[in-house]
Formats: structure tokens, sequence, C-alpha cells
């Protein structure tokens, strides 16, 4: 929640103010220096990558609900629907007025095409799971959503899913419009007139409809991976997105997971063996301690345990395979931004000589790294995304990676077919089980988000799609100023 009545108690809770802290209001004005270990590659929340790109989608653009740090589903720039049709039918009713950073309005035919975008292939969305429960998902025509009118979308389902719309509180479901080569959103924040070589530099929206942000401006920083968590220390950053093996800060629910990915495409028969190998070669718990920068946990089994409390939490058994053809030569690719990316492959090079196996690490541009994943030309692959934030809709992400469209759709159908939530969780977390040995993925890491403030910043924290509330953040030390445009609505 934004600029609302829980700020105060979201600083309390954070700051240890206690009474201090008790009767105080988000004061208006400052402007704020987010530094991150990377800068940003793509402003398209339907193709984030990295969390300091999460953290960009979040400040930007604006979910049809919204997460709360709870768990509950709250709205956002919708009110929350309620489940028809046995999970088959939601009404999505806006907010009134809602307009995009141009100015242009946003009603319900912007939603309706912004949300069939991630069902179109050729984006290539690591979230396009999210689309694949509405009916007509994946037939190339319009997919299970329509405009009833300017302020209510009507999303019809192939199947009963009754907990799709927490998977729509993911900054990759968010709400676009294309403007020539760039996307407009209704977030928080909006890009700042003119460019900057060494930031992105954002600006208060004024008519946000969740809310004025606080601060008028914010500069996100891309900093050196081995530094950015001394940014704040050094002064030159307000906030910061840390890396290395910091525990201080605030902690955020660890959904951004790392796995290799085998393409059985091209692999064939080797896929099984070559996956044995690495598994049983592979300790998960010290390559993430060495050879992973940021803050992480190894990951043991296929969903993170913020989604699947039930999830394995000790390396498996080792089982050595029989065999693997001797002299082969296999090349992994990988995002050429991502230096941990860098570090892990060629640990993966030193484990497989061992099995007579050559292997070379090539560093991939992320348009050609998304190319080579959606047609499956590729031995070995690096991926990393950041899960949707419900559990059956996560593993329907992998599953659609590892086995396709279809199987993802089925697994999606048996979950849905659950009586309750807890019912549709515990299926989840069975099938989450029965995949990680079907699937041509081995998971390797999950990454924990922390922010470290200065001191005299408020209200930081993050929601539970792991997208820090960088839009709540009022600097304490700052004179208030008088709030421009209309006052924040109470949600």
């Amino acid at each position: 929640m934004r600029r609302g009545a829980l700020v105060v108690g979201l600083a309390v809770s954070l700051l240890g103010g206690g009474a201090a802290l008790a009767g105080m209001r988000g004061q208006y004005g400052g402007a704020l220096r987010l530094a991150v270990p990377v800068a940003p590659q793509t402003l398209d929340p339907a193709l984030v990558a990295t969390p300091a790109e999460l953290v960009a989608a979040g400040l930007m653009f604006d979910t049809l609900v919204r997460l709360g740090g709870d768990g509950e589903l709250r709205a956002g720039l919708a009110a929350v629907p309620e489940s028809e049709a046995n999970g088959r039918l939601f009404r999505f009713r806006l907010r009134p007025n809602l307009r995009f950073h141009d100015g242009s309005p946003a009603t319900a035919r912007e939603v309706v095409a912004s949300l069939t975008r991630l069902d179109d292939s050729k984006l290539g969305s690591p979230f396009a799971a999210i689309a694949l429960p509405l009916a007509g998902a994946g037939e190339g025509g319009r997919v299970g959503l329509a405009a009833v009118n300017d302020s209510e979308v009507q999303a019809s389902l192939a199947f009963p899913y009754p907990d799709w719309p927490r998977a729509l509180a993911h900054p990759g479901a968010a709400l676009v419009r294309p403007a020539g080569e760039r996307l407009v959103g209704t977030g928080a924040f909006r890009p700042a007139a003119g460019k900057s070589a060494e930031a992105l530099q954002l600006v208060a929206n004024d008519d946000c409809p969740l809310g004025r942000p606080f601060v008028d401006a914010l500069r996100l920083l891309a900093r050196n991976p081995r530094t950015v968590s001394r940014a704040v220390a050094l002064g030159e950053a307000d906030l910061a997105l840390v890396t290395g093996s910091s525990r201080e800060g605030q902690e955020g629910p660890a959904l951004f997971a790392t796995y290799l990915a085998l393409g059985e495409r091209r692999l064939g028969a080797q896929a099984r063996p070559l996956r044995e190998a690495i598994v049983s070669s592979i300790d998960v718990a010290g390559l993430t301690r060495f050879f992973v920068r940021a803050p992480a946990s190894p990951l043991y089994g296929l969903l993170p345990p913020a989604l699947d409390p039930t999830a394995p939490a000790g390396q498996r058994p080792a089982t050595r395979p029989a065999s693997l053809p001797p002299g082969g030569a296999l090349t992994l690719i990988c995002d050429a931004s991502n230096d941990d990316h860098r570090t892990v492959g060629e640990r993966l090079q030193v484990k497989l000589h061992d099995f007579g196996v050559a292997l070379a690490v090539k560093r991939l541009p992320r348009a050609e790294l998304r190319e080579a994943l959606r047609g499956g030309d590729y031995d070995l692959a690096l991926v990393s995304t950041a899960a949707i934030p419900e559990a059956g809709m996560a593993l329907a992400q992998l599953v659609e990676l590892g086995a396709g469209r279809e199987a993802a759709r089925e697994l999606l159908r048996e979950i849905g077919a659950g009586p309750d939530r807890e019912t549709r969780s515990a299926i989840a977390s069975a099938k989450a089980r029965e995949w990680l040995e079907r699937l041509p993925l081995v998971p390797l890491y999950v990454e924990v988000p922390r922010l470290v403030a200065r001191e005299g910043i408020s209200a930081i924290g993050f929601d539970s799609a792991g997208v820090p509330s960088i839009a709540d953040a009022w600097l304490t030390g700052a004179p208030a100023g008088e709030a421009k445009g209309k006052a924040p609505p109470q949600r």
C-alpha cells in the first residue's frame, strides 16, 4: 500500500521508532538516489530479467491488483475481483479517471491490450504463463479478455483457477501502452525530460492513481556490483539494492531464482545423463556461497521457499550417471550483463571437464538469449527469472520453459481444480516435487533482495511480489513540502 494509512505503521515497524513515530505523517518533498548493481537494460515490465529492472518496473508501472507485505491481495488500478463461475470469470472494475504518464486515458481497452501482449510469442515474456489460463491463450487471436465498458474488464478462463488474480500483482502484468518506441505507464514515477548517461532520472507522477509519491524525484544509479553495497556509507546514494555477502538492510521475499536449463532439442538422449552428471557434481550451497555475488540462498526445489514452504531444504543425494559420451563439446549461453552468470558458468566448466565434457561459456546480449531460449536453440543455458507470486503460476513458468505451453496449461488445470486455496497450494507443492526430476532444469540459487537506506528515510519495505515500496519513502529530516496535485487517496 502506498501513501496511505499504513505508512506510519510501516515506518514504526521498520525503524523501531515506536511511540516516537506513532503520530508522524509522511512529508512531501526531496529527492532520492537509488544505487543498483547493474543498470536496467529494459523498462518493459513484461521483459524484466534483473532485480534492478524489477525495481524500475515497480516504480513506473502499476498493476490491477497488489500483494501487500502480508501476502493479502489488495486493490491496485482496480478493485479486488470476486471469483465467479467457479473460478472461471473475473470482473475488474477500474478506478475512475485513470491516466497514463502522457495524459492519455487508461481505459478497459488499454488493459485488455496490455494483458493480451503477454500471450504474444514474439514478445517472449518470461511471464507469459500469466496468460495461460485465459480462454483462447496460445491460439494467435484475442484471449479471453473483454472491455465491458471504459471502466470494466472481464476475464474469462478456459478452466477454473480461482487464484489467478494473485499473478496479476506481478510487475510483468503491469498496465502499459506503446507510445512510439517506448512504453508509458500509470506508476508513481515517470521518466524525466532529457536523458542521462549515468542514471535513470524519474520524477513524481502528480496524478498517480494510487497516490502521489512523497519525494519529488528519484535517480537510479548504476554502480559496480562489488561496491554498490558501500554507496550509502560513502554518501553516493540514499538507498542501495545491495550485493555481496552483506546482511544489512531490509530483506524482501526471495523470488528471483536462477536455473540451469538443458536444451533437449539439441542434446537429445544426452540430456538425461548430462543432467545427472550436473546434479551429482555440483554442490549448490558451495556454488551459491563462493560464486554468486548477490545475496542469495541455495535452491534445492523448483520453487523458492517463499512460494513453497515444503520445498526441499537440502542437497539431493548424488546419483552419478553411468556414462557420458566421451569427448563431448557443449556451449552454455548466459546473459552478458550478469556477472554471476559468468562465474557460475566458469564453475560448471570445471565440473563438467571431470566428465570429459568441454564446455564453452558464451555470453549473449539479452535479446539474443531470449530468442535462443524461445526456439530451444541451445545446449545449456543459465536462466534467471522473477517468479510469479503464486505457487501454481510460478511452477507453470518453469514447466512452460522446460516442457512447453500445453504441459503448463494442463498443470494449471489440475491445480485449479482444488476446492480451496490451501488444497491448491498443496497440489502445487506436490507437483513441484514431481516435476523436479522430469524437467530439464537444475535449480541453482535464489537471490535475497536487500535494501539499505541512510538515516532519515522512512517507510521502506517490500511487497509480496518482491518489489521494494520505494514510492512510499519519505524523508524525516526534510522540511514538509506542500503536496503537488491532488492529495493521495486512502485505501
